[in-house]
C-alpha cells in the first residue's frame, strides 16, 4: 500500500464497537482450567466483576475439540471502560462506547496483554487482530453507499442494489489479512451508563485486520498491535470517501 497521511482520529468517531483479540495454544489442559483465575488476579482492580457465560456450562473436553467453542468466552471480566472475555484459547478485549481514541485504548490493551503473557500458561500464539464496527452517517437524500469508495454492479439494468446491500470480502496484504463488511440501512443501539439508549443509524462498515504468527515477547506484541491498528486505520480511510470523513471532524497529528 502506498503511504498517505490520514487523521489520527475523528472528533465524531463512527466507531460503535471495538474488539481486540489474541488467540493462542495453552500449555496444557490444566493451563486452560487455571488461566481465567490467574488472569483475574492481575486485572481485578480494573475489571472487578466476573461473569460466567453459557459456554462455561459445556464440558471442557467438548470445548477443546470444537473450533468455535475453544475461542468462545467462558468468563467475562467487566470494568468501567470495557470487558475482557476469556476463552480456552483466546482473550478478547471489548471497548465500551463512546470509543475514547487509540491513544487511550492502546496502553490499556497493552497492560492486559502483558498480564496474559506474564501468566506463563501459553505455549504458542496464533494471531492478534483488531475489529472495528462503524456506523457511517448518510446525508439525507443520498444513497446508502454514497459515503464509501465502493462501486457495485450486478447484472444489467439492475439499479436497486442500495435499498438493501450486504457485502463481505477479504484480502491479503504484507501484514496479514483484512475482512471488510458493508451493510446498508444499519442501526445500532448504544447503551450509556445512567442514560437512555441511543440509536445510531447509517451504513455499517466493519474492518477486521488479522496478523497471523507467533509472538516471541511483549515488545514484539506491542509492535504487532500497533502495526495492525495502522493497517486498520489506513483501510478505513481508504474505504470512506474524503468528503464523508471530513464531516466527522478529523484531527491531525501535530
Amino acid at each position: 500500500m502506498t503511504e498517505k497521511k490520514f487523521p489520527i482520529r475523528l472528533e465524531n468517531d463512527p466507531i460503535v464497537n471495538c474488539i481486540i483479540e489474541l488467540r493462542f495454544q495453552p500449555e496444557s489442559d490444566t493451563a486452560i482450567d487455571v488461566f481465567p483465575g490467574v488472569l483475574y488476579g492481575c486485572l481485578k482492580d480494573s475489571f472487578p466483576h466476573m461473569e460466567k457465560t453459557p459456554v462455561a456450562q459445556i464440558p471442557s473436553s467438548v470445548r477443546r475439540i470444537d473450533e468455535n467453542l475453544k475461542y468462545s468466552a467462558t468468563v467475562d471480566f467487566v470494568g468501567d471502560w470495557g470487558r475482557v472475555k476469556v476463552a480456552d484459547c483466546a482473550v478478547q478485549i471489548q471497548i465500551n462506547f463512546p470509543y475514547p481514541g487509540w491513544q487511550q485504548v492502546k496502553p490499556r490493551v497493552e497492560k492486559i496483554l502483558d498480564s496474559v503473557m506474564k501468566a506463563g500458561l501459553i505455549a504458542q500464539y496464533e494471531r492478534i487482530s483488531i475489529l472495528y464496527h462503524n456506523i457511517i452517517p448518510v446525508d439525507e437524500g443520498c444513497s446508502a453507499l454514497s459515503p464509501l469508495e465502493l462501486d457495485l454492479k450486478i447484472g444489467r439494468d439492475i439499479d436497486q442494489l442500495e435499498q438493501s446491500t450486504l457485502l463481505r470480502t477479504e484480502f491479503a496484504h504484507d501484514e496479514g489479512v483484512t475482512i471488510v463488511q458493508v451493510q446498508s440501512g444499519a442501526q445500532a443501539q448504544i447503551e450509556k451508563p445512567g442514560q437512555l439508549a441511543e440509536i445510531v443509524k447509517g451504513t455499517h462498515l466493519s474492518v477486521d485486520t488479522i496478523a497471523v504468527g507467533d509472538i516471541k515477547d511483549f515488545e514484539y506484541m506491542k509492535e504487532r498491535l500497533e502495526l495492525v491498528h495502522t493497517v486498520e486505520r489506513n483501510i478505513f480511510f481508504r474505504m470512506v470517501k474524503e468528503d464523508a470523513w471530513k464531516k466527522l471532524g478529523p484531527v491531525w497529528e501535530e
